[in-house]
């Protein structure tokens, strides 16, 4: 999927370099950092235009974004369409260009100790769970576990929630 990503950023880079004479201002969330930072270097040896990338909190760049930026990246589909909003008017929902499927996740503790195998496991009482709650995965647990389709697996999993976090 990494590779996916730079690839698709790459080509986000390309068709934005024709219009500018200057460095290239990329701003988005720490998530996708690595990524960015590395399609921004493959896209600076290729093309000899300079990429400056900002990244973390959107309160850190979003007001220099405003000012300057020439590509904005963002986590998951609901965070674009928080930085379009935030934009002012700047980015055009007709614009954004989804790059690539985001996969869920569990991540368990080393070992594993209580054998988690897969999001049925999490529905069974006794698990405590963390979910993030921001940074682009609002609701992601409500939407894993309603994709089964069956409301009280949505139960059981936020009865094992123990921590909202919020990034």
């Amino acid at each position: 999927m990494l590779k996916s990503i730079i690839t698709g950023a790459a080509m986000l880079f390309a068709t934005t370099a024709p219009t500018l004479a200057a460095d290239i201002h990329v701003y988005g969330p720490g998530g996708p950092f690595p990524a960015m930072k590395e399609a921004a270097a493959a896209f600076e040896k290729s093309s000899g235009n300079k990429v400056i990338v900002t990244a973390g909190p959107t309160p850190q760049w979003i007001g220099n974004a405003k000012d300057n930026s020439d590509l904005i990246f963002s986590g998951s589909e609901t965070m674009m369409s928080d930085f379009v909003k935030a934009m002012d008017g700047q980015i055009k929902d007709a614009d954004v260009v989804p790059l690539y499927l985001r996969p869920s996740a569990i991540l368990v503790r080393p070992g594993n100790p209580e054998k988690i195998t897969g999001l049925a496991d999490l529905f069974k009482p006794g698990h405590k769970v963390l979910v993030v709650n921001g940074a682009g995965q609002n609701g992601l647990w409500e939407d894993m576990a309603g994709r089964t389709g069956d409301i009280e697996k949505v139960k059981a999993l936020r009865a094992n929630i123990r921590t909202f976090a919020a990034n």
